[in-house]
């Protein structure tokens, strides 16, 4: 542990859970701007750029792909509901456990921020493609009868993930990466979005943290 100038130790900021680390140790380090964020925003306006002419879809790719994850057995299917919730959970811990730790409170007013940036960005991209702001809103609160581009919770919960990514430690991150990527395969398979409106959720969720990033 640091040692302070009087002998005593000074308490590292960092969340523990049995030995997992939450956050990096160094509040502010992590403000640094980061030439991968300028990367990252440049590909995914692309990427939005070349999903937007053939959206909302489906494409064929697009329905087989979700037929072949609906063929898949019930059991299947309710560990893709699991896990499609547990993304969101992963993103609202996230969004919370800054407030119980000092030094990092300003985090979850920037995580806040990246999601509602998220949600109206998301909204927005989905109106130009033709989806009607209450599809939108009825994709993030899971009451959507049918997949909607795009998918707008995918959106949010990319955009807070990407933006605390820099605040939080390995392990931390490790666990939000394997949870987007269950989350946007889940997406599909619950019919949340088509996996054009997958891709175009994540991609705006990249752009709405790089921006805040920047």
């Amino acid at each position: 542990e640091p040692v302070a100038d009087d002998g005593t130790e000074k308490p590292r900021l960092r969340v523990r859970l049995r030995g997992f680390s939450w956050f990096s140790s160094e509040a502010g380090s992590e403000r640094r701007r980061r030439p991968t964020d300028a990367v990252l925003l440049a590909a995914s306006l692309v990427g939005l750029g070349i999903l937007l002419p053939v959206a909302p879809g489906p494409s064929d790719f697009d329905t087989n792909l979700t037929e072949v994850l609906k063929q898949l057995p019930l059991v299947l299917q309710w560990l893709f509901e699991g896990a499609y919730a547990l993304g969101s959970i992963w993103a609202a811990v996230l969004l919370l456990a800054p407030l119980f730790v000092r030094g990092r409170r300003s985090l979850s007013g920037l995580l806040l921020i990246s999601a509602a940036l998220s949600f109206g960005a998301a909204v927005l991209v989905g109106g130009v493609a033709g989806t009607g702001w209450s599809d939108s809103l009825g994709s993030l609160l899971g009451t959507s009868t049918s997949p909607v581009f795009t998918a707008v919770r995918l959106a949010v919960v990319t955009a807070v993930l990407v933006t605390a990514s820099p605040y939080l430690s390995h392990p931390a991150r490790l666990v939000g990466r394997c949870l987007l990527v269950l989350m946007s395969v889940a997406a599909v398979a619950v019919e949340a979005a088509y996996p054009i409106g997958v891709v175009a959720a994540m991609l705006v969720g990249a752009v709405t943290a790089t921006v805040l990033h920047l």
